[in-house]
């Protein structure tokens, strides 16, 4: 059985899924910075750059948004009366965020997901998930769907997902019908509109996560609530209509926690060490190492301590087999995309490779973004490459992806469970944090400044920037906690 808990803290969200005891997922929320990805605009074209092959668009955000010409190519083959040219509105999809000097680009096929089908706006064809392999279901899922759309007369086109597999029609239809009442309504809020703005918004990943993944399979849902914003108690109601959604009953599966510390709780912040640290050490001495580097991640396997008792490459084969399973963890919580090496111990025999290729296939089997397992190179790395999307969990908990060097992040997490333990196992109002300058990261003063007192294990160093920057932040935890934080500058 699974178990969702969730961490609701000021500076952002979390959802981890722990299954059977086993840690399995982690979903990061931020409160500060507005997720974009998938949202739907009415846009104006304002600009041609023949020279890249793509427009400029007015979106309503604070810079221009691209758009590729073969956008505006593929609708005006697909629908022969529309000459779209300066000046003319156009309706989009946000498909990268703004990065750097990069504009944020678009697309014009729309897509809307749902749990069990994606709706596609331009086209009628009916596609499938790679990871639906039975030739047997793909003919009996696509009837399924023909018939459906058929009925509705539905003039657009779906992908198939694998959450479908083994489906009726009946929970199919419902999907279907709830994704093209969605599109819809976006269309008539196009239509209505004038200027260019946002016309819908994907929401948070975290009640997308539970509205796609609850079922009979969840055993509960956890949630730490302070209940002093409006916010905090608007997002408990949502998930409460998610779940209710498939029979009241299941609101008795939603456990809210106050005054507790829920990641500790229930061992999490333990279980994320092994997925923050660079060294990573597997069963009997061996271990792995993950380095990320400006134009891809790599991994080493090293057999540390474990030189076996029997057959060399059948030892090498096992250590080889233990750490492919591992990295797919790894990479798959960790959130790594891109280009990534993975350097295993040589094995002289193909077939062993090809075992290797096969563990790791199988573990993203479950994987939710596209990922390819490439083979062995002439060296001997196994290539794999992972698509890319928002921020990832080391870009949260780690500084620039460095293992064991805390984010700004991770360290306002560490003050605000520092304000938990205070207030509610101390039972102190107070609590008193240093601020120096210089200091990298976070410190438990103790180490530093003993003299300081018997309770000073339970007050912490700050850098000044972070203090400044993230001053909002303070004001919030101040407010949330009914507490004083008190900032000692150390000179």
């Amino acid at each position: 059985m699974k178990q969702f808990v969730i961490e609701n803290f000021v500076n952002a969200k979390k959802l981890a899924v722990i299954n059977n005891g086993k840690f399995e997922k982690i979903i990061i929320e931020s409160n500060f910075s507005n997720n974009r990805i998938n949202n739907i605009y009415r846009a104006k074209i304002v600009k041609k750059i023949p020279s890249m092959d793509a427009v400029f668009i007015d979106y309503g955000g604070e810079n221009n948004g691209f758009l590729k010409l073969e956008n505006l190519n593929k609708l005006e083959a697909l629908y022969p009366n529309s000459s779209l040219n300066i000046g003319d509105n156009v309706m989009v999809q946000l498909i990268k965020e703004e990065k750097g000097l990069k504009r944020a680009k678009f697309s014009t096929d729309i897509s809307i997901q749902g749990r069990y089908v994606v709706l596609v706006s331009n086209g009628e064809k009916i596609l499938f998930s790679s990871k639906i392999k039975s030739s047997h279901e793909r003919n009996r899922l696509g009837s399924i769907v023909e018939e459906i759309i058929s009925e509705l007369n539905v003039k657009r086109g779906f992908i198939i997902r694998t959450e479908s597999i083994g489906l009726e029609k009946d929970r199919l239809k419902k999907d279907i019908e709830k994704v093209c009442k969605e599109y819809a309504d976006i269309q008539r809020l196009y239509e209505q509109k004038f200027e260019p703005e946002c016309i819908f918004s994907s929401g948070g990943e975290i009640l997308k996560f539970i509205e796609f993944n609850f079922g009979d399979n969840v055993e509960k849902i956890v949630c730490s609530f302070e209940g002093s914003f409006a916010k905090d108690e608007i997002f408990l109601e949502d998930i409460k209509n998610i779940v209710k959604g498939d029979g009241r009953e299941n609101l008795t599966k939603i456990v809210k926690l106050s005054g507790v510390d829920v990641f500790e709780s229930y061992g999490i912040n333990n279980m994320l060490k092994k997925y923050k640290a660079r060294k990573i050490w597997m069963d009997k001495g061996a271990y792995i190492v993950i380095d990320k580097t400006e134009a891809m991640t790599v991994v080493d396997v090293n057999s540390g301590r474990n030189i076996g008792t029997g057959d060399y490459e059948n030892t090498i084969l096992n250590i080889n087999l233990s750490a492919a399973s591992e990295i797919s963890d790894q990479i798959m919580v960790r959130d790594i995309s891109g280009i990534i090496l993975v350097d295993f111990i040589d094995m002289k025999k193909e077939e062993n490779r090809e075992k290797i290729i096969d563990e790791m296939n199988r573990k993203f089997g479950c994987d939710d973004r596209k990922s390819k397992i490439h083979g062995f190179t002439k060296l001997g790395l196994l290539e794999i490459s992972r698509m890319r999307k928002n921020d990832s969990f080391e870009s949260y908990y780690l500084k620039d992806g460095i293992s064991d060097i805390k984010s700004d992040d991770s360290l306002i997490d560490d003050l605000e469970r520092l304000l938990i333990y205070t207030k509610y196992h101390l039972n102190k109002n107070i609590l008193n944090i240093y601020s120096i300058d210089g200091v990298g990261g976070l410190k438990e003063c103790i180490e530093k400044f003993v003299e300081a007192g018997a309770e000073f294990k339970h007050e912490l160093i700050f850098n000044d920037k972070l203090l400044t920057s993230r001053a909002h932040i303070l004001d919030k935890l101040k407010e949330k906690y009914n507490m004083e934080i008190r900032v000692n500058k150390i000179v």
